[in-house]
């Protein structure tokens, strides 16, 4: 009897429906890496995760690219590498890239079964087409986590650019610049070869393009009231790449390692002074000369760094190669250099009222000085001249005094 009031209870109790490999809801997970040592690997990556409930646990990424190929960098810079939509085994992502030494995060997103079905399904749509997964990388407008943003975006309703629709605080090139602080050489070669586009304000929603950037609108977003993001896991910790604070500015170690010395060579070897800035001065101009050029990247072109470092500064550095040509184009040399000075002084000025948007107030501090520098030593009767003069003029009084003296 009282094994049958057990039996009538339980079937009177709710019971659970556990979820089958048909009804339950995929598990996305937002993946975060962390910069690396490569030129590639300077601002990060984003990827998706997706634990689905048959059991497969697999990465997309948008950013997919055969790097074997020839003329790769090339290619980059001019803006026509294809990317691909790449899938593959999650542990697979995670040892390529905890290989390279690169911080890896995951995000759980707390979707709705039905929003997690749909972006799941999403993925397997473009990853099925081969012309839906390739694409034309754009390191502002498409890249890995632009594609990942707007796929969040779509199945959100568009809640998540509404969150991001506010001013961001500083300019694309400011967030740009902060990311590339680690590394000299790249910061230095994306402050001179980008144009005023990225001096405007933008929306937090513009900055998607970074992936730390993306995360951190993530990370403040809710939706109905409950944050996007339930759970934040480091599943790897680089060892060398850390973010440390960088209390100098990239342009001062410029100024000290090559400004200084500059002048200090202009002012005691002159000629030496002006082969050095000549040259470093005029291929720096030919090599953004030719990126305005070559590429379809809009923000190579128009470029007021152009004025700054004129490739013909390159024709001012040859002419001190031999002691010839150096003598016998001071004349030229004095009105080449009179004119830049005016040039460059002009452009600081609009650049001061601002007429010239773009922040070029970094490398008018490092050419302005040396222009100038030459031109002083180009006009200023040189020590050597004055010597000769004043030996002349001695040897010419001498016999007058000779006739002086017989008188």
């Amino acid at each position: 009897m009282l094994s049958l009031w057990a039996g009538l209870l339980v079937c009177a109790l709710p019971q659970q429906v556990v979820p089958t490999s048909s009804t339950a809801s995929p598990q996305i997970e937002l993946i975060s890496i962390d910069y690396g040592g490569g030129m590639h690997a300077t601002f990060g990556h984003t990827a998706l995760r997706v634990k689905y409930p048959s059991g497969k646990d697999l990465s997309y990424n948008f950013g997919g690219v055969d790097m074997d190929q020839s003329n790769f960098w090339v290619l980059l810079m001019q803006g026509q590498v294809e990317a691909f939509l790449d899938v593959q085994p999650y542990h697979k992502l995670l040892l390529h890239y905890s290989g390279e030494d690169r911080t890896i995060k995951s995000r759980a997103l707390a979707l709705s079964p039905g929003q997690a079905t749909h972006l799941a399904q999403r993925l397997k749509t473009i990853a099925a087409s081969e012309k839906s997964r390739r694409y034309v990388y754009n390191h502002i407008y498409d890249n890995c986590t632009t594609r990942v943003a707007e796929l969040l975006d779509e199945v959100l309703d568009g809640q998540l650019s509404v969150v991001a629709k506010s001013k961001s605080v500083g300019t694309q090139r400011q967030w740009i610049m902060r990311r590339a602080r680690h590394s000299l050489p790249i910061y230095l070669a994306l402050d001179l070869t980008g144009n005023g586009s990225g001096d405007k304000p933008i929306s937090l929603w513009q900055t998607t393009f970074l992936p730390d950037a993306f995360d951190q609108i993530v990370d403040s977003t809710q939706i109905k009231g409950a944050p996007l993001v339930s759970s934040i896991k480091t599943e790897y910790q680089s060892i060398n790449y850390l973010h440390s604070v960088l209390f100098d500015w990239p342009w001062t170690r410029i100024y000290l390692l090559l400004g200084l010395p500059l002048l200090l060579l202009s002012w005691y070897w002159t000629r030496l002074g002006t082969l050095i800035f000549g040259l470093s001065s005029g291929l720096t101009g030919c090599f953004i000369l030719g990126l305005w050029l070559s590429s379809n990247y809009a923000f190579f072109g128009s470029n007021w760094n152009l004025v700054v470092f004129l490739p013909t500064q390159l024709i001012l550095g040859l002419s001190a190669l031999k002691s010839s040509w150096w003598q016998g184009s001071a004349s030229l040399r004095k009105l080449y250099l009179l004119s830049t000075s005016i040039l460059l002084g002009a452009l600081a000025l609009l650049q001061w009222v601002g007429v010239v948007e773009q922040s070029i107030g970094p490398m008018l501090a490092l050419a302005l000085p040396l222009t100038w520098l030459q031109l002083y030593q180009s006009v200023k009767p040189s020590s050597a001249n004055y010597r000769v003069g004043r030996n002349t003029f001695q040897h010419r009084r001498r016999p007058d005094s000779l006739i002086a003296r017989r008188g």
